[in-house]
């Protein structure tokens, strides 16, 4: 498999990357010759030689060169990505013995370059092809952290208490940062049984507390009088506390009920960041 993948890379990479002038003919071919791969491999450099414009490039630059030796010299030109060898053009020198080669680049890598011109090798070259880097817009956009008004949590409990006290805990998913955090407080107190103490002396208390990290920090205390269905109904209009978290200590909400009346209880509870 990696020898398939190195033919492929290879044939890309000849078919878009040497256009020899003069004669100019893209052979673009695996080199087997034995004779032409030792030259290749072992060689000395002569006194002809190869030179690039750039020796790094990114995919889709042009890449180039010259090749010198004496005029009207044929040379083949070679290319390796260190395990085998393409025969990717030919073309002859000039009246002053130069020969220019150029072409887009397709395929990224580091390669290698040398030409035999005559019984002369040249020099070997290195061509390190990049990859364009990736375009701005398709990044994932930067994760500015939470803005005020984002909601952290939300958490909600309801109860039927009668002369008892219930509680629940809000224990936050993840770590919100460096942020102020206020807590939106909503509640409200029905009595289960609408017609219970239509005109009595006694009346119902419905307590809701919320504790942060450190302690109390918001506190109601609402009368349902005789003939009441229920206390105040804030759902929709919240109270706003600053709150605190250490990073271990859960919020805690508490809802208490004393009375002749069985109480359904509500809370929610949102953190949000403050605005």
């Amino acid at each position: 498999m990696r020898k398939i993948y190195t033919l492929l890379t290879i044939s890309l990479l000849c078919m878009c990357l040497v256009a020899a002038q003069g004669n100019g003919n893209k052979n673009n071919y695996l080199t087997e010759n034995q004779n032409t791969i030792q030259k290749l491999e072992t060689a000395q450099a002569g006194s002809c030689s190869i030179t690039l414009d750039k020796p790094v490039v990114n995919v889709g630059d042009e890449a180039g060169g010259i090749i010198r030796d004496g005029a009207n010299t044929l040379c083949e030109i070679y290319a390796s990505d260190g395990t085998v060898w393409h025969n990717v053009g030919e073309g002859t020198t000039n009246a002053n013995g130069d020969l220019r080669y150029s072409d887009t680049i397709y395929v990224p890598g580091t390669f290698e370059f040398r030409a035999i011109c005559g019984s002369c090798v040249t020099n070997i070259v290195y061509l390190k092809v990049n990859e364009l880097p990736p375009d701005p817009t398709d990044e994932p956009e930067p994760d500015e952290g939470l803005q005020p008004g984002d909601i952290i949590q939300t958490e909600e409990g309801s109860y039927l208490i009668s002369n008892d006290n219930l509680h629940f805990e809000i224990n936050l998913v993840g770590e919100p940062g460096d942020v102020d955090i206020c807590a939106e407080i909503e509640r409200s107190s029905y009595k289960a049984n609408p017609e219970c103490n239509p005109s009595g002396d006694l009346e119902d208390w419905a307590e809701f507390v919320l504790l942060d990290s450190y302690g109390v920090v918001w506190e109601r205390n609402d009368p349902i009088f005789s003939g009441a269905t229920g206390g105040p109904d804030t759902f929709g209009n919240p109270d706003v506390v600053n709150v605190r978290w250490d990073g271990q200590i859960p919020f805690k909400v508490h809802m208490s009920h004393y009375g002749p009346c069985p109480m359904n209880m509500r809370t929610k509870v949102t953190l949000v960041v403050c605005e």
